[in-house]
């Protein structure tokens, strides 16, 4: 497979995805293709709609770590934080978004095991970026469009 990044204004990516009843060989490989296009944009997530594909997937490195999560979800959330994003089906775009400070990740991962994890600060408005574009909501409809000359890696 060799699918492109979707950039907005594309229709799939302001159209809820539908939970994936089970991961099969197929879904596992568009998850390991997801972390190779998110790779190779210098993204820190993706989520599968970016990519055409209407189903509860998403990829995300932090921490140092790969994170592949099928039917994701925010289970709890605390606090609050203010800060730039970009995204990679808006490119050379940033907004300043509001989200939860930290969050409980529920969801599978690519071998039918439950993922269930407390995170915060970074690790948790990457995940909750992910998570949003499942549901078709992207950052210029949450945030305050943000310009300045440079932002350093700050693409979901």
């Amino acid at each position: 497979m060799n699918r492109k990044i979707k950039t907005y204004p594309h229709p799939i990516l302001l159209t809820k995805s539908q939970p994936v009843e089970d991961i099969t060989q197929e879904i596992r490989d568009t998850l390991d293709e997801m972390v190779r296009i998110m790779v190779a944009h210098k993204g820190i997530g993706l989520a599968a709609p970016q990519l055409g594909i209407l189903q509860r997937l998403i990829t995300v490195m932090a921490n140092g770590r790969l994170y592949q999560v099928v039917n994701p979800l925010v289970a709890w959330q605390n606090g609050k934080q203010s800060d730039v994003e970009g995204c990679l089906s808006i490119p050379n775009e940033y907004y300043e978004v509001n989200r939860a400070k930290e969050i409980v990740l529920q969801g599978l991962n690519p071998e039918g095991k439950e993922v269930c994890m407390l995170v915060s600060d970074l690790f948790a408005r990457v995940f909750q970026h992910e998570i949003d574009h499942l549901d078709g909501i992207l950052i210029n409809s949450k945030g305050k469009r943000y310009e300045y000359e440079s932002v350093a890696d700050a693409s979901y």
